[in-house]
């Protein structure tokens, strides 16, 4: 008997596989609990945590005889997104992939991600078992800062290097992520961004004011 994979995982479907045989008696976790009886020589088990040994009784109408494979079912992740000020987040994985209406996401593979526009966004992550799991989806609005507030504005943009940030309350800090949701660090200096040490392209500046946090998408072009 063979099983397909060698990492099984909660969940996933595995198939082990039996030759020499016309009929096949597979059992699972005790033997003679059977759970199929064919000739196809293929079972396709769902692995629960549970589960960790599946046997196969086979007679070619000469002979029979009993095989077994004992396994550990690794449990798969469960991410959950939360957001807070549109910036999205998961839990610590070894690998993230995020997906924007269904498709994934460019470049988008670490703990946080900012979306760019409104849609539908979820996160598939890999475990230290090398088990896939994936999120539910969440819908974000993408409020920007003209809907927010008119007490705030930056400027220019697009932008050939420094922003000019005017706000009639206090920035309490500021952030900047690049277009695949990396953090940068970057330090707001008399009202002033400099963006000049970056590379070309789309930005999204999150400021914190009054406790909410306000984002921006900003074009840098020089």
């Amino acid at each position: 008997m063979t099983v397909s994979s060698n990492t099984i995982c909660e969940g996933i479907d595995v198939t082990f596989n039996a030759q020499n045989g016309t009929i096949y008696d597979w059992s699972l976790n005790t033997n003679g609990n059977i759970v199929l009886s064919d000739g196809s020589g293929q079972f396709v088990l769902t692995p629960s945590i549970a589960d960790d040994i599946v046997y196969v009784s086979s007679n070619n109408g000469t002979c029979s005889g009993t095989d077994s494979i004992s396994f550990t079912v690794n449990p798969s992740p469960t991410p959950t997104i939360s957001e807070n000020g549109g910036v999205l987040s998961t839990q610590t994985y070894p690998v993230y992939l995020w997906y924007f209406n269904g498709s994934p996401i460019p470049g988008a593979t670490s703990i946080d991600y900012v979306p760019t526009q409104g849609g539908s966004y979820y996160v598939e992550v890999l475990n230290s078992s090398g088990c896939l799991g994936q999120s539910d989806p969440i819908t974000y609005s993408g409020v920007g800062i003209d809907e927010l507030t008119n007490t705030l504005s930056i400027y220019p943009n697009p932008t050939s290097g420094v922003l000019h940030i005017q706000s009639e309350s206090p920035i309490a800090a500021v952030t900047v992520y690049n277009s695949i949701g990396k953090k940068i660090q970057m330090n707001l200096i008399d009202n002033k961004l400099d963006l000049s040490q970056l590379s070309n392209g789309v930005y999204i500046v999150g400021l914190s004011i009054n406790n909410h946090i306000i984002t921006k998408r900003v074009i840098l072009s020089k």
